[in-house]
C-alpha cells in the first residue's frame, strides 16, 4: 500500500516521498520507486545534492529539521540515519544554495548532533563575504535563544573579520541587539571572551555593573552595620536606581535581595519594586520572544492536514 501511495499522483505526494526518504532506514523498494535505484543513498551528500529535484531535496530538509511548525509537531524528525546529517553539513558549506540559511540554522541549533566543532569548521571554509552573512543569521538567531551562546563562534568570527572597520560593525551589531540577548550581567562572559567585546557590552549595562560595583565597595567596607550605617547603604543603592536605572531586571532582583540583607523596609523595598516593575516592563518590550510565544505554523504547498 505504502509502495502504491507513494507512485501515485497525490496533491501531498511531495510530502509523502519525503517522509518516507528521512526514515531511519529507507527500505530498497522505496528507494527504487522515489529515487530510480536501490542504492540511492550509497552516493557523496554532493551527488545527493544534484540528484534529488529541488522541491523534494527541499521537503526532506524541512521535514529532517522538523522546521518550520507543523512539521515538528508531526515528531518525524530528526532521524538518526547519516544522510541527511551529511547533506546538511554539505549545504552549510554552499552559500549560494537555497537551503545555505536553513541548514545553517540546524547546526546553530543542534551543535549535540552535528559536532561542537562542526559551526567552527563551516566558518573557516567559506569565504569572507559569506561569514559575514553567517555573523548576522547567528546573531538574529541568538536573540530568539535562551542560552547556547556560541561563545567560540562569535570570536571566531571577529577573529577572521577581514578588517578592523568590520571587527567595530560586528561589535556595535552585538550592541544593539544585547538588551534582547543579555539576561544576567555574568552573561557577558558567556557571549564572549574578547575584551573588545567585554568593554562594549559592560558599557551598554554600566548602570547594571554600577550596582555590583557599589554593592561589593559597600560589603567590603569593614564598618559597624549600625541602623543608620544600613539606612545610608540602602539609600544610596536605591537613589542609584532611581537617578541610573540598569536595564536588567535580573539587576533590580538583585537590589531586592541587597536591600533584604541589610534588613530595610517599607519605603526603600516600595521604591526598588516601582523601578523593578518598569525594568521587567521595558524588558518584555525588546524581548518579546523570551516570552515564550510559539511562532504560527507555516502554510506549505500541496499540503493535506491541519495547517
Amino acid at each position: 500500500m505504502v509502495t502504491q501511495l507513494l507512485a501515485s499522483d497525490r496533491e501531498d505526494g511531495i510530502w509523502m516521498k519525503a517522509a518516507a526518504l528521512t526514515q531511519n532506514s529507507v527500505p530498497e523498494e522505496i528507494q527504487k520507486i522515489i529515487l530510480g535505484s536501490t542504492d540511492g543513498f550509497h552516493v557523496s551528500a554532493t551527488k545527493l545534492i544534484e540528484q534529488l529535484p529541488p522541491k523534494l531535496l527541499t521537503a526532506c530538509i524541512r521535514m529532517h529539521r522538523g522546521a518550520p511548525q507543523p512539521l515538528w509537531y508531526l515528531g518525524h524528525h530528526h532521524d538518526n540515519s547519516p544522510t541527511w546529517y551529511g547533506v546538511i553539513r554539505q549545504l552549510a558549506r554552499m552559500p549560494s544554495h537555497p537551503l545555505f540559511e536553513d541548514c545553517l540554522n540546524e547546526i546553530f541549533s543542534f551543535e549535540s548532533r552535528y559536532g561542537a566543532d562542526e559551526l567552527s569548521q563551516v566558518i573557516r571554509y567559506l569565504d569572507a563575504s559569506s561569514r559575514e552573512n553567517v555573523f548576522n543569521l547567528l546573531l538574529e538567531w541568538k536573540t530568539d535563544v535562551v542560552g547556547e551562546w556560541h561563545q567560540p563562534e562569535f570570536d571566531l568570527l571577529l577573529e577572521l573579520a577581514p578588517n578592523d572597520d568590520s571587527r567595530n560593525e560586528m561589535v556595535r551589531l552585538m550592541v544593539e541587539k544585547s538588551d534582547m540577548i543579555i539576561e544576567f550581567i555574568e552573561d557577558i562572559n558567556e557571549w564572549s571572551h574578547r575584551l573588545d567585546v567585554r568593554k562594549a557590552l559592560e558599557k551598554s549595562f554600566q548602570n547594571d555593573f554600577m550596582i555590583r560595583k557599589i554593592w561589593n565597595s559597600l560589603t567590603s567596607v569593614n564598618v559597624r552595620a549600625t541602623t543608620q550605617v544600613r539606612t545610608i547603604f540602602s539609600e544610596l543603592l536605591t537613589s542609584t536606581i532611581e537617578a541610573f536605572p540598569p536595564k536588567l531586571p535580573s539587576t533590580h532582583w538583585d537590589l531586592k535581595r541587597y536591600l533584604e540583607a541589610l534588613g530595610v523596609k517599607g519605603d526603600f523595598l516600595r521604591r526598588a519594586a516601582v523601578m523593578r516593575e518598569k525594568a521587567i516592563t521595558d524588558f518584555q518590550k525588546v524581548c518579546p520572544s523570551k516570552l515564550r510565544v510559539s511562532p504560527p505554523a507555516a502554510c506549505f504547498p500541496a499540503w493535506i492536514g491541519p495547517r
